[in-house]
């Protein structure tokens, strides 16, 4: 069964390019603009300015450079032309100054933002994850207690979570007299295939600033710093603007779905979706509001208490956090500080994860978090 889905972004959704960090020779604020250069065209402008000998005589002779501070030694008509010929992309800019630069993922051709099918399918697995272990807890906990035998290193973090995905996803058979060898073949995900995700409105994303918030028990919040550093961290992505309204098209296959059979398909996979996006987007909704009332900041709580009233019940993208894209969500406190001293930075503080991060404005107030939508079936 084919179905139309809607994201409708209600906080800030960043799921950055492949190119991560821009240099800050690629982009400039000009305004209220974030212009992203490309690197061909302005060797191309500066060809034909004949600055290319001053340019990289700037660069080699400056300890940080950028093109906010190369513009002060050419003239504006210069810096002018610059812009207009080598920058491929213009951003809004709701932070006032820009001081790293982070770009949203983009279609090619039309170079708008999207959102891709991996990060929603992805989101979607561990939100079936959460529904099948909250279900039958049994191989989690019994996975918990094996790490907590072994020494710190022994099992690598990106290996931690492949027993219980094979467990839960894969460990299924096919109905009748196939013999299907259990892994891949059977993986539940196979009955659900997803499409990237596309808007039809223009100027769906904006930069904003983040910070990261870290919880002590005993101190109460404060912003991360740089390492070895008094300086706050401070990112800038290119975020999808709240509001926002993206369409994909999600696939159901019936034939799949009658013979995929596991002891944890209890129901179709379009009842079992459903219901999984519910229950974890509940579950993470509550316990973000406690980590931010416990910090302190009843502004952020009530600021998700009103994204839950709006019918979120999905997140995605970076900022999501531990919680929201592994089964850390369903662990007892004393059972995420065993991940965290085998996989983690071992600290004293008992809160883990015991950092988010958050959209920070202007004057210096966290005014929200990252990742959160309302997902919808439209139609048949």
């Amino acid at each position: 069964m084919k179905y139309t889905a809607k994201l409708i972004v209600q906080s800030p959704v960043f799921i950055g390019d492949e190119k991560g960090n821009r240099s800050p020779l690629e982009f400039c604020k000009q305004g209220s603009l974030v212009y992203v250069l490309s690197e061909d065209k302005l060797t191309e402008v500066l060809l034909m300015l004949k600055r290319v000998d001053h340019f990289m005589g700037y660069v080699m002779n400056s300890p940080s450079p950028s093109l906010y501070k190369y513009f002060e030694t050419i003239s504006d008509n210069e810096k002018n032309l610059i812009i207009k010929n080598a920058a491929v992309r213009a951003v809004p800019a709701a932070a006032s100054r820009v001081k790293n630069l982070r770009l949203h993922i983009c279609d090619p051709v039309s170079l708008n933002p999207y959102i891709p099918a991996s990060s929603i399918k992805g989101a979607v697995r561990s939100a079936l994850m959460h529904y099948f272990i909250s279900d039958n807890s049994e191989e989690l906990r019994k996975h918990i207690a094996e790490i907590s035998r072994q020494s710190r290193g022994a099992i690598k973090k990106e290996e931690a979570g492949k027993v219980l995905d094979f467990y839960y996803f894969q460990n299924n058979k096919i109905r009748g007299k196939v013999k299907a060898r259990r892994g891949a073949n059977t993986d539940l995900m196979r009955i659900i295939k997803i499409s990237d995700a596309f808007s039809k409105q223009k100027d769906t994303s904006e930069i904003v600033r983040v910070k990261v918030v870290s919880l002590n028990r005993d101190r109460g919040y404060h912003f991360s710093k740089v390492k070895g550093r008094e300086e706050e961290i401070e990112i800038f992505v290119e975020a999808i603007k709240p509001g926002s309204e993206f369409i994909f098209e999600l696939e159901i296959d019936d034939f799949l779905d009658s013979i995929i059979e596991g002891k944890n398909k209890h129901r179709s996979m379009k009842e079992m979706l459903i219901e999984a996006l519910h229950l974890k987007g509940e579950q993470l909704m509550q316990e973000e509001k406690e980590f931010f009332e416990e910090a302190g900041l009843s502004n952020v709580k009530n600021y998700l208490e009103v994204l839950k009233n709006k019918g979120a019940n999905f997140r995605i993208g970076w900022g999501s956090g531990l919680l929201g894209t592994t089964a850390a969500l369903l662990l007892k406190e004393n059972e995420r500080r065993i991940l965290r001293d085998k996989f983690f930075q071992s600290r004293n503080n008992y809160v883990f994860p015991q950092s988010r991060k958050v959209v920070v404005a202007e004057n210096e107030e966290i005014s929200g978090t990252l990742g959160w939508c309302r997902l919808e079936l439209i139609t048949k």
